[in-house]
């Protein structure tokens, strides 16, 4: 339970509870059938006030044993159900078990340096590590695409200070709108509607025009 709100750096850094106990979420990957990547410690940090700013140290003596849940309903049987999901469509399956395969070998836990988010976010790297290259003119797409260059944006920020969940769900959200883009039938409709009326104008226009022409010819008859 939250009693004061921070609405960035509860949104993008940690939330602290009425007993000032800080929490940043968690974020998991999931491939259905069998493959769950969600990376907890073994033993949940306490992280009251006191010793956060220490925790934030990457260096190995805040290394902590970790775990991986195998699926999300023990993840949700030990914590909460997710309340947001992104589900992507064109990915390397094979890339990502086999990623998935080395990188479990080691359970090493650290909030900043190896957390949840920064495990989903290298995953995900694997997974659709090269699916644009199927497309037509990959880098014009690219390129013209401003959710491209926000991803760029919110990617500097995490490597500057580290993966978190908040900043995690953004950048995936762009991330699917840039490799599967929704085009809006509503868009083309605003395009039909302004040329109807443009054209409607024209034609307006062009019959002023001869109501003019006319007017000067009666006028010069008499």
């Amino acid at each position: 339970m939250v009693t004061e709100r921070r609405r960035v750096v509860d949104r993008y850094i940690a939330a602290v509870d009425k007993d000032g106990v800080i929490s940043t979420g968690h974020i998991a990957l999931q491939l259905l059938p069998d493959l769950y990547i969600s990376h907890n410690p073994f033993n949940y940090i306490d992280r009251d006030s006191a010793n956060f700013r220490a925790l934030l140290r990457a260096g190995e003596e805040n290394d902590v044993p970790g775990r991986f849940f195998a699926s999300m309903e023990e993840e949700i049987v030990d914590w909460s159900p997710p309340d947001q999901q992104v589900l992507f469509t064109r990915y390397n399956e094979q890339a990502l078990r086999n990623f998935w395969q080395v990188f479990s070998m080691d359970t090493t836990y650290n909030l900043t340096s190896r957390n949840c988010s920064s495990t989903a976010i290298q995953a995900l790297d694997v997974a659709i590590e090269g699916v644009m290259g199927r497309c037509s003119l990959p880098m014009m797409r690219l390129l013209l695409d401003p959710n491209f260059w926000m991803m760029g944006l919110l990617r500097g920020r995490a490597e500057e200070m580290t993966w978190t969940p908040g900043l995690a769900l953004d950048y995936v959200r762009l991330l699917q709108r840039v490799i599967e883009p929704q085009y809006s039938r509503a868009w083309h409709k605003r395009v039909r509607e302004a040329y109807t009326v443009r054209k409607s104008l024209i034609k307006k226009e062009i019959r002023l025009k001869k109501g003019q022409k006319f007017t000067q010819s009666d006028s010069h008859e008499k």
